[in-house]
């Protein structure tokens, strides 16, 4: 699951690691199916891509708490559009779909749950290690951070190795 964090990490390129990701979990289990890889990816990988994109908005990198907030948003609510996404796809389908859309729901709400706590506690670490993750691709990080794209943090891993690096030529 966890393509909520997904979209925090990767950002609006969330779509092509989900759908490949689909398409072997068919080709490799048999679980899915290939015909239905096109309408998995867009339930799943659409719901990536917009919490991804308000994740970057946000700034997840401005405070700790900020993020785990987000994080467990990002978690919960891809799961819940997903299933959103799921419902409006099921109009079309007959009648008896509507008595396995209930069960979904319910056991899917309490799926959101714990995705959301997951993906926040994997926010939060990655806010520890290696903040630069959550900016979706971008050096220096999202708005809010005092960063601009293309610059980089002067606390981030490649800018520490870069001085370190400096300082072993100079010895």
């Amino acid at each position: 699951v966890m393509y909520g964090l997904g979209g925090v990490v990767v950002g609006w390129r969330a779509m092509w690691p989900i759908v490949v990701g689909l398409t072997l979990q068919a080709l490799l289990f048999q679980h899915g199916g290939i015909t239905t890889s096109g309408v998995n990816g867009v339930m799943i990988g659409v719901p990536a891509m917009l919490v991804g994109g308000a994740c970057r908005l946000v700034g997840l990198r401005r405070s700790k708490t900020v993020a785990m907030i987000f994080g467990f948003a990002a978690g919960a609510g891809a799961m819940i559009l997903s299933l959103g996404l799921f419902m409006v796809i099921g109009l079309t389908a007959d009648r008896r779909f509507f008595v396995a859309v209930q069960v979904m729901v319910i056991a899917h709400l309490i799926i959101a749950l714990a995705e959301g706590a997951v993906t926040a506690a994997a926010v939060r670490f990655l806010s520890h290690v290696d903040p630069e993750m959550l900016s979706n691709g971008l050096k220096g990080g999202p708005v809010g951070d005092g960063g601009t794209a293309g610059s980089v943090d002067a606390n981030s891993p490649s800018a520490r190795s870069e001085e370190h690096t400096s300082e072993l030529q100079s010895h």
